[in-house]
């Protein structure tokens, strides 16, 4: 089983990549079992797709989506994202349908204005990277006609992959105040697990993990203590499940 390439991505599907999705399938049961106990990560195996949730102890500004610019990016994205949810796969809509529920929704509506270029460009950037993400399919139309025009029109289909982009949570994502609480309620559930998934986790997402004022001693003390158990997963049990 793949392993390697596993942790590597976030996803891939069966039609796209036919040969790692089925090779996963047959160890689903293993995979599953040493990627909580490691990583204390999710995989979702579905019967079209796989993947796994790739959530960081410490998340850093480049792990953001690098095609966009700015916060309203980012504010725009989770208003689409929201709407997705709204419909059902195959289901069709107007960029003006969408257009619209995000200006009824965007945390400050007054803010919004479709009639300003940056906002617009701004929509695009989402829009783009939604179909990036493989979350709606392009029927017709081009959105990038509507940084220069508020009123041009392009029709979408909602994918499979709308309804399983967001991660699952803790708890009901309702119950949170804020941001902060769902912060603290996620290194909670990581600490409870000792340094472990905090450690394994940022040296699968980060290029190096280096020391400095704000990560403890505990997380350097875990590495130096448990450095040869590291050092046998990564370089000796990855390459043997890969193997077999």
């Amino acid at each position: 089983m793949d392993l390697r390439r596993c942790l590597k991505t976030t996803g891939f599907s069966a039609r796209r990549d036919p040969e790692l999705y089925h090779d996963i399938r047959r160890n689903e049961k293993e995979l599953k079992r040493i990627i909580d106990e490691r990583f204390g990560l999710r995989l979702f195996v579905h019967t079209q797709f796989i993947k796994l949730e790739k959530i960081p102890t410490d998340p850093k500004p480049w792990m953001g989506i690098t095609n966009f610019q700015d916060k309203m990016d980012y504010t725009l994205f989770a208003c689409a994202l929201a709407f997705l949810e709204t419909k059902e796969q195959n289901d069709y809509f107007l960029l003006s349908h969408l257009v619209e529920d995000i200006k009824e929704n965007y945390p400050d509506p007054a803010a919004l204005d479709w009639t300003n270029y940056r906002h617009r460009l701004s929509l695009v950037r989402v829009v783009n990277q939604l179909l990036g993400f493989r979350l709606m399919d392009r029927i017709e139309g081009d959105v990038a006609r509507f940084a220069q025009d508020e009123a041009s029109e392009a029709l979408y289909r909602v994918t499979l992959y709308s309804r399983y982009f967001m991660r699952s949570y803790p708890q009901d994502i309702y119950q949170y105040n804020d941001w902060h609480e769902l912060i603290d309620d996620e290194m909670e559930n990581i600490d409870t697990h000792g340094r472990r998934w905090e450690v394994y986790r940022r040296l699968i997402m980060e290029p190096n993990v280096a020391r400095t004022e704000e990560n403890n001693d505990q997380l350097f003390n875990y590495i130096r203590v448990q450095r040869k158990s590291i050092e046998d997963f990564f370089f000796n049990d990855i390459r043997r499940l890969n193997l077999n």
